[in-house]
């Protein structure tokens, strides 16, 4: 048990925030995501939790009187879906044994805060404080407080109690506990009390557990009941003895409130114009809630921890390469150790050819290898660098970015001209256009796939962005070359030479944009997308080419739709609410917004961004989630909720950061 307790205070202090103001704190901040819910059906993905710590399991708060004192959920991040509707539920019962139903209170205030789930109800003359927070990857504490109010002794005896899906899981008693017998998972969950009690299950689908103890609460008196839920695999559940974890709550408590304060304070520290209206101080903990949400420790294959994309669809199990790169330029201001391990977890099965993976899984058997996506991560590691000063990580780091950039030139540039292109390890299409992270975007429609090597193959067109990406990776590795020691000189060279061909090659005079080109002919595909503006994002543009494209980014027939910017030109005849088709997505958005900034454009900028804020559907409303991409012409959120990446750039938008 001492063990225990020494690697949970060790696992706490790892990812703790040192707070250097607390002029914020989480009771600032209720609901700004509602996660009061309770799942129709074990498969209900509209149904949100709230999770923390990297666990692979989430809590939500009842919106339903008939559920007052219960926690709902866990939903379970490993199988998918939800494990129960009221696992962990509370029950009172007065000095005759009569339940006291939480639902006939005469007040109740049931709020999210950062980091903690809480429950309250007042009576005529005692009340009820319920809370629930994360003390590891794998437990949760829970924790019911009485509070007589009268001036009168008070006896009450006290019940925890719950069910199960019977499609996902099977309740066993143990001792002191229950144990949930998850189906088709190496996990198990496990419900513990630190009260000697009397413990029924009933059908393997309900039970009880009450505790043989009653309270005798003086008058202005308080008692307080604690249980924990343990997620684990099957071989490491066993009974605990919470005993030390009950005399540790007051500090457990304190320590994930300093935490969570200490994210709040530092997201809230930068210096930023937004910041001085409430609204975009709510904006800023929805998007740390939600990447929080998402964050999974390492498991099973998955070798350091990450951030799915979401957790909110089932297919979003796993780490994907270009959102890591940008999850951990917004973590590195608030969880520098999670950002880090966010690119380690990516590298960690980059192959002999330099090659990383797309995405990877549980079971690394799983991992897609068939395409990586567009090289952001010196990117990254150079912003984690900044605000950590960590040489280490440069030189941990610096010989496999290395690696990977060479590789693009290797294996992604079919005619060996220095220019490269997106493509695929087993010769589709298909894997070639998901390469550049815009998957069925429009300048892809007329493609076709060319075999490099019999091994490697290359789309016919030689990206912009992938080569202005290109040549912000020469920069950031020439600065880390500096860091360490090693020779810059080739990186800025190289950038240069890069930087003078894109300008040459891939602005277009008439039309005043820039294009991917034909890798035979070197015509223009005359298709405007976001790519078009990824030369002002990476400073690869002439100050004169960034004037013209500024004018279709600001043109209201082009990019500056209702929520500016689209995936698409609106003028393009195949303009819709397709995937990359015309919906806006906010990565291209925020690079849009800097490559603004990035040629002095701030006031255009500044518009953009508020546009953004005010326009897309729930960002500045209270509760709302934040979604993977949203309708350009009225601003309506689509496809999946609370997206990791959308809340990455919301940050990066609210402090307006700069790409160099």
């Amino acid at each position: 048990m001492k063990q225990i307790i020494i690697t949970l205070i060790a696992i706490l202090s790892f990812y703790s925030c040192e707070e250097k103001s607390t002029k914020y704190n989480r009771y600032q901040f209720p609901d700004v995501l509602d996660i009061k819910n309770i799942p129709a059906n074990s498969n209900d993905w509209e149904a949100f939790c709230f999770s923390d710590l990297g666990a692979w399991y989430g809590f939500a708060l009842p919106d339903d009187p008939e559920y007052f004192g219960k926690f709902i959920g866990p939903f379970s991040m490993r199988q998918g879906h939800w494990l129960s509707r009221d696992l962990l539920g509370f029950g009172l019962f007065d000095d005759t044994g009569k339940r006291i139903e939480l639902a006939d209170c005469i007040s109740c205030k049931i709020h999210y805060y950062p980091g903690l789930l809480e429950q309250n109800y007042l009576f005529d003359d005692f009340s009820v404080k319920m809370n629930l927070f994360f003390i590891s990857t794998q437990s949760t504490i829970v924790s019911a407080k009485i509070n007589n109010l009268s001036n009168k002794p008070k006896k009450m005896t006290v019940s925890w109690e719950g069910s199960v899906f019977d499609s996902v899981a099977t309740l066993v008693k143990s001792k002191n506990s229950v144990i949930l017998d998850l189906q088709d998972d190496t996990y198990s969950g496990m419900i513990s009390t630190s009260q000697k009690s009397e413990i029924e299950v009933n059908n393997g689908k309900t039970y009880i557990i009450t505790e043989l103890k009653q309270y005798d609460i003086g008058a202005g008196k308080e008692v307080t009941s604690t249980i924990t839920f343990t997620y684990k695999p099957k071989e490491q559940i066993r009974a605990p003895k919470i005993e030390k974890l009950t005399s540790l709550y007051k500090k457990l408590l304190s320590r994930n409130n300093k935490r969570w304060s200490g994210y709040i304070n530092k997201i809230l520290s930068v210096e930023s114009k937004w910041f001085e209206e409430k609204q975009y101080r709510d904006l800023s903990v929805k998007a740390l809630e939600t990447l929080i949400l998402n964050w999974r420790a390492a498991d099973d294959d998955l070798k350091h921890d990450g951030l799915f994309p979401s957790s909110s669809i089932w297919y979003f199990n796993g780490f994907w390469a270009w959102d890591s790169w940008k999850h951990a330029v917004a973590l590195t201001k608030f969880a520098p150790v999670l950002a880090k391990d966010q690119i380690r977890t990516m590298f960690d099965y980059q192959n002999e050819k330099g090659m990383v993976a797309d995405c990877i899984y549980l079971d690394k058997t799983e991992n897609n290898w068939r395409d990586t996506k567009p090289p952001l991560a010196a990117w990254a590691v150079w912003k984690i660098y900044e605000s950590t000063n960590d040489r280490d990580f440069i030189e941990e780091m610096y010989p496999k970015l290395l690696k990977y950039h060479q590789w693009w030139y290797q294996y992604r540039d079919h005619d060996q001209d220095g220019l490269c292109e997106y493509g695929s390890t087993d010769g589709t299409l298909i894997a070639a256009k998901w390469e550049s992270g815009m998957d069925n975007a429009v300048r892809f429609d007329n493609s076709k796939i060319l075999d490099n090597n019999g091994n490697e193959w290359s789309i016919d067109q030689e990206s912009v962005d992938l080569n202005s990406y290109l040549v912000a990776e020469k920069q950031f590795l020439g600065k880390m070359a500096e860091v360490i020691g090693e020779d810059s000189k080739v990186f800025y060279s190289d950038a240069n030479k890069l930087k003078s061909k894109i300008q040459k090659l891939m602005f277009d005079e008439e039309t005043e944009f820039f294009y991917d080109i034909n890798i035979e002919t070197e015509e223009h595909l005359n298709t405007k997308g976001p790519e078009g503006w990824t030369p002002l994002f990476t400073g690869v543009a002439k100050k004169n080419q960034a004037e013209k494209v500024v004018l279709s980014m600001s043109d209201t027939s082009e990019f500056a739709t209702y929520i500016p910017f689209p995936t698409v030109s609106k003028s393009s005849p195949m303009f819709s609410t397709g995937y990359w088709r015309g919906t806006v997505w906010l990565d291209q958005a925020c690079f849009g917004v800097m490559a603004l900034r990035e040629y002095g454009f701030n006031e255009e900028a500044d518009k953009y961004t508020k546009q953004i804020f005010d326009r897309a559907e729930g960002l500045i409303d209270s509760g709302l989630p934040i979604r993977e991409n949203y309708w350009s012409i009225d601003g309506k959120g689509m496809r999946a909720n609370n997206f990791s990446w959308s809340a990455a750039h919301i940050l990066m938008l609210l402090w307006e950061e700069k790409f160099d």
